[in-house]
């Protein structure tokens, strides 16, 4: 699996960085219809997060490096994930 299937099955992406020091949540929209993009770039700390994303990054935070959910996103590593946006917000 790659980044580029992630992508490609969804409108918006998301790569979330997540520093290790801070605990500070970076994130990049990504797809065909970014610039309607839910969420802000950055984020205090994972309780800021909406709901929604906050669920995805947790069931993704518990694959192995470089595991894939459809629908759901892919764990790049520990502190790196994609993560797609459901289509019903």
């Amino acid at each position: 699996m790659s980044v580029g299937n992630v992508l490609g099955a969804a409108d918006v992406c998301y790569r979330a960085q997540i520093e290790e020091d801070t605990g500070w949540v970076t994130l990049v929209s990504l797809g065909i219809k970014r610039l309607d993009a839910t969420v802000k770039d950055t984020y205090i700390s994972f309780e800021g997060l909406p709901e929604w994303f906050q669920g995805r990054l947790a069931v993704l935070s518990m694959l192995e490096d470089n595991g894939y959910l459809e629908g759901v996103g892919y764990k790049a590593y520990d502190n790196t994930f994609w993560v797609v946006e459901p289509s019903d917000i």
